[in-house]
This record gives C-alpha cells, structure tokens and sequence, in this order.
C-alpha cells in the first residue's frame, strides 16, 4: 500500500481514515466536499457534496435527516463536518453528537440536548474522543477545557506558548488521551483531566494526529519536510522521513502526471493503530505506512 494522487490545486483541509468494508481515506478539500478513496488501492468512490439546513435550530426533522446523511460510502460516519455556523462532531455512539457555536458546546445524546457549561465561546481549537464523548477545548490563554460526557472536568494550565508563528493543535484519540500542541511542544492528558505526559521537540511542526488507540502520534516538520512517527508511551520517536521520497515511490493512481517532489508544507495528516500514514501537500495526496519510513535510530 502506497498511492499518491492529485485531488486539488488547493490545500486539503482535512483527512479522516475510516474503518468498515472497505477501509475509505476522506479528503475534504472545502467546508462541504469530501472525497473517499479506498485506503488499501486509492480507488475512487464519488465525492459528497454537503449543504445544511437553513436555520440554526439543530432540532428541526429538517437537520435530523440532514444529519443522518453524514455518512461514508463504507457506511462509516463522517467525525466532523463544518457549516459556517455550526461544527458537528460525530460519536461512535450513533445518537452522541456535539455541536460547537458561537453560543458554546452542546451536547447531543439518546436524552436529549445538554449545554456544557462554562465552555469557552470562542475555542482556538476543539477536539472530540469519539469512543468516550470527551470534549477538549484550547482556548486564546492556552488552557484547556475538558469534559467527559455533560461534566466539566476543569480548565487546565497546559503551559503552551501560543503566537502567530504555528497554529495550535489539538486531537484526541478514541482511547481517552488528548493531545494539545503549541508547534513546539506537546502535553498529553487523560480522560480524567490528567497530565500523562510533556514533550518538546527539537524541530517545529505544522500537522499532528494521533491513532484512534492513542499508541502512535504522527508530526510533520515545518522546516524540513520530514514525517515523523512517535509512541506516545514515552513520547519516542520510531519513524522518520522525508515527505518527498515517501511520495516518489507511492504508485500514481491516477492517469494525470503528478510532480512528486514539491517542498510544499503538510496540511493535513492521518494515522491508523497499525501505522498507515496519509498526508498531503498542497493538492496532492499520498497513503502509505510507517513500514515504507525509516525506523529511528538506524
């Protein structure tokens, strides 16, 4: 498994790997175009092109069905999908969602709508465990909110530098471990609001996503075009390399000449349990794993 295509002239804005039969890759390439390939071929399947409802009543039989569409050709559900509005955060659990607005976080269960209290209104960046409906929040003083399902587990001082050098970063596992980064540095905590762990690396990154188990944290160097992979056990560094060579020999899965060797920034990275890696540059995709990387060390 490695293909590279190219889906845009644009940014991709986000990548999503999604389990089921088979394995799809999503690439959104706007606020409401996502793309679905096959993880292991690179095959196509046909884009979704997503409007929401007018209105901003979440509630409404209109949204309900619009809702239910968010969905993958796999039958996977999308994680996230944004409006200009509203940002909606899909959980495992088929009736949990979390709605984020200018108004604050809301809560959506089999129970109905709970408001989270005192979320911060304007978030840098928010990040949703699918398994757990644990809901993380970066705010502008580089605290973070967490709650765990309805419940606030506190706001807390992650000690990160936020400026206009790197944008800051947020993800979550589906294992109960959120990850928040400054471009420099990362502070892991748990499901219980618990500080795990604190990292700072040597180089600055642009990207970071974490596997749904949490076991692998994958950062895309901002200076030198490098990938690399850590266990976030100790926060070791397994994998590495170049962007360029991974994509020199990912076979094209398209009939279109692609340039592999761009210098491009990456936008947007993914990460599964067992190392496949996606990321892009520009408009072009690539999949491929940490078995075609160079281990650390070597």
């Amino acid at each position: 498994m490695a293909w590279r295509l190219q889906l845009s002239s644009r940014p991709i804005r986000r990548l999503e790997i999604l389990p089921g039969k088979p394995a799809l890759l999503a690439a959104w390439t706007g606020a409401e175009v996502v793309h679905f390939f096959d993880l292991q071929h690179g095959t196509r399947f046909d884009p979704l092109t997503l409007h929401a409802p007018p209105g901003d009543d979440l509630s409404t039989p209109e949204w309900s069905r619009f809702l239910d569409s968010l969905s993958a050709p796999n039958g996977a559900r999308l994680p996230l999908f944004r409006t200009p509005d509203v940002s909606v955060y899909a959980a495992l659990e088929a009736h949990t969602r979390l709605f984020q607005r200018s108004t604050g976080l809301t809560l959506r269960t089999a129970a109905g709508d709970i408001a989270l209290a005192d979320a911060p209104r304007s978030p840098l960046q928010c990040a949703f465990d699918r398994a757990l409906a644990l809901t993380a929040c970066l705010d502008a003083q580089a605290k973070l909110h967490l709650y765990r399902g309805a419940v606030r587990l506190g706001a807390f001082d992650t000690g990160l530098v936020l400026d206009d050098e790197a944008a800051p970063q947020l993800v979550a596992s589906e294992a109960g471990l959120i990850f928040a980064g400054d471009g420099s540095g990362i502070v892991v905590y748990d499901a219980q609001g618990q500080e795990k762990r604190r990292f700072q690396a040597h180089f600055r990154f642009a990207a970071m996503a974490c596997s749904p188990d949490g076991r692998l944290l994958a950062l895309a160097d901002l200076d030198s075009g490098v990938l690399r992979v850590f266990s976030t056990a100790a926060m070791t560094q397994t994998h590495q390399r170049f962007t360029v060579d991974l994509l020199a020999e990912a076979r094209k899965a398209q009939l279109l000449p692609v340039t592999a060797s761009t210098g491009a920034v990456v936008s947007a990275i993914a990460i599964g349990n067992k190392g496949t890696l996606a990321f892009s540059t520009l408009g072009l995709v690539c999949v491929t794993a940490t078995s075609r990387m160079k281990a650390s060390g070597r």
